[in-house]
């Protein structure tokens, strides 16, 4: 049982190192032994609980959206019985917003390796949001009056709108903290925006993402 529990610890111990690093040097720069180094492990056992970056950083937006759609499920639960769409759009905001401030680097993540053009988890991402965003269709049926694909689609800009802003927000401590050179800004500028069209042609869809 101890040794279960040590297993959890310094597997959820490496997810979040791999997070942090993958946020602020991006995947394709970050190292095994970086990342080792970060969970302060052996490079050894690093690759006993992950075989490879790809695996960790699929993880890692496993994780994520199992957590999202976990908060979907009690926000749902928490709206009062006939609660006006403009009042519970206001209150999602708010606790999506909170909920994202749990994961400051995650926002920056979602956007340099799951929407950039190429990046490496892209088709991932969008099976693991295809999963989350089964709870708000669930919740876009309290308002049966309005048609749900468009209230859908109001609670995923309410997501894009936070993700933008916690990502431009993360954009700004890793410049600051890296001390990046101008062309590494430019670099990360690129995917900041990249990532940015991409959420803008997704939320033109209603449904593909959540």
């Amino acid at each position: 049982m101890g040794e279960q529990r040590n297993a959890d610890r310094t597997r959820a111990r490496i997810l979040a190192a791999a997070e942090q690093l993958f946020a602020r040097r991006g995947f394709d720069a970050a190292s095994m032994r970086e990342l080792a180094a970060a969970a302060a492990v052996q490079a050894a056992t690093l690759y006993h609980y992950f075989p490879s970056k790809e695996a960790l950083l699929r993880e890692i937006f496993r994780g994520f959206y199992d957590e999202l759609a976990g908060f979907y499920a009690a926000f749902d639960a928490s709206l009062a019985p006939g609660i006006p769409l403009r009042e519970a759009l206001a209150a999602f905001a708010r606790a999506h917003r909170g909920f994202l401030e749990q994961r400051p680097s995650f926002a920056l993540l979602f956007f340099w390796e799951g929407l950039r053009p190429g990046a490496a988890q892209a088709e991932s991402l969008k099976a693991f949001a295809r999963r989350a965003g089964s709870g708000l269709q669930h919740l876009a049926r309290r308002w049966p009056d309005a048609a749900r694909a468009q209230v859908v689609h109001l609670f995923l800009a309410a997501v894009g709108a936070n993700t933008f802003a916690q990502t431009a927000a993360g954009y700004a401590r890793a410049v600051a903290g890296e001390g990046l050179s101008v062309e590494a800004q430019n670099d990360a500028l690129s995917a900041l925006f990249a990532g940015a069209e991409a959420l803008e042609e997704q939320l033109a869809s209603p449904g593909k993402m959540a």
